[in-house]
């Protein structure tokens, strides 16, 4: 009994292994027999039918389809450029649409391999995309290309149902994408002061300026470990980068200061110092001056404003004052009319 149970164990198999399993029996199966082809209606507009074609490979090769099913979409791509070279010489509309229809049917299987290699060598295909977007392929264009085409030697043995052919170097096509990521973002980040160092040493660096050729080393080769070990840390490795930049450029900075320097005679150096120690003290003198000369400036001005304010006060307090006589002048007025009045009353005729 005891047996028994132990081999009824050993021979199960999830749900979840076994949906994966129906899945790649049946796109072996489907993907073994001949293409099917389904015909576009002769109605269809030849060139909005180019057009989509052409935009669903692109978008298929940015999903990486043209290496996980290389000879299919290789038909696909071969079909669409017969159906273009047909849609220029103006041939048969019926033949135009029907290559796009081949090229659509080689997409069609290209993308369902694409997804059985996708299952099978998932880790391949993210350090792959890892190293494209890396920028792998500009910078190492050549060794790029030898990991693609070592990478679609496999993916070829899934078009042809050998999925254990397929897999078996998965850790190496794996391991060839992550350096070249790697190499991408030191050459990125860190090309610059290779090549400023190299200039440096180049002109004389290690006679020059031994020690800060040194501290632009020890930089870049701490910098180069650190990314290293954390490849992914883009704000780290910029605020890194940047400062091995600004090492290496001012080696090269001193390395040629150094060299001038070299060429002139002490006495010519002493001149040198001696004429900048007299224009520090000069330009000293001419801030100085015109710092009080600001200040000069702004005492007469404040003066200009006080003058200004007693005036106005002074014409208020005048104008004040010849309200308050004007005042005075009618009160007086009016008095001697009273008193004239009153001296000289209206003389009655009755």
């Amino acid at each position: 009994m005891m047996l028994k149970e132990k081999t009824s164990k050993s021979n199960w198999i999830s749900p979840k292994y076994f949906l994966l399993l129906v899945f790649q029996i049946f796109l072996v199966i489907e993907c073994s027999t001949d293409i099917k082809v389904q015909e576009l209606p002769i109605t269809a507009n030849v060139e909005n039918e180019l057009q989509s074609l052409n935009s669903d490979l692109n978008t298929a090769a940015d999903a990486q389809v043209d290496v996980l099913s290389p000879n299919n979409f290789k038909e696909a791509q071969t079909a669409l450029q017969d159906a273009k070279e047909y849609s220029y010489n103006q041939k048969d509309s019926k033949d135009t649409l029907h290559k796009i229809s081949i090229g659509r049917a080689y997409l069609n299987r290209a993308q369902d391999i694409a997804s059985l290699s996708h299952n099978n060598m998932e880790e391949v295909v993210i350090a792959r995309q890892e190293a494209i977007s890396a920028g792998a392929p500009n910078f190492f264009s050549s060794e790029f290309k030898i990991e693609d085409n070592k990478l679609k030697d496999a993916t070829v043995e899934f078009e042809k149902n050998n999925i254990k052919s397929a897999t078996k170097d998965r850790a190496n096509l794996q391991a060839g994408y992550l350096a070249l990521e790697l190499q991408a973002i030191k050459y990125k980040n860190l090309n610059h002061a290779k090549q400023t160092i190299a200039k440096s040493i180049e002109d004389g660096a290690e006679k020059m300026a031994p020690q800060s050729l040194e501290i632009a080393k020890k930089n870049l080769k701490d910098t180069d470990a650190y990314i290293t070990a954390n490849r992914h840390e883009n704000e780290q490795i910029n605020t890194r980068a940047m400062a091995v930049n600004k090492s290496a450029e001012h080696l090269l900075k001193i390395t040629h200061d150094s060299q001038n320097t070299k060429k002139v005679s002490p006495e010519e150096i002493a001149l040198q110092m001696e004429n900048k120690q007299n224009q520090v003290v000069e330009q000293t003198q001419i801030s100085k001056t015109l710092g009080e000369e600001n200040n000069d400036l702004k005492d007469v001005v404040t003066d200009q404003l006080i003058e200004m304010d007693a005036q106005h006060i002074v014409s208020q307090s005048l104008g004040e004052v010849n309200q308050d006589l004007n005042d005075q002048v009618s009160e007086k007025k009016s008095a001697l009319d009273r008193e004239q009045k009153t001296l000289n009353p209206p003389i009655s005729l009755y």
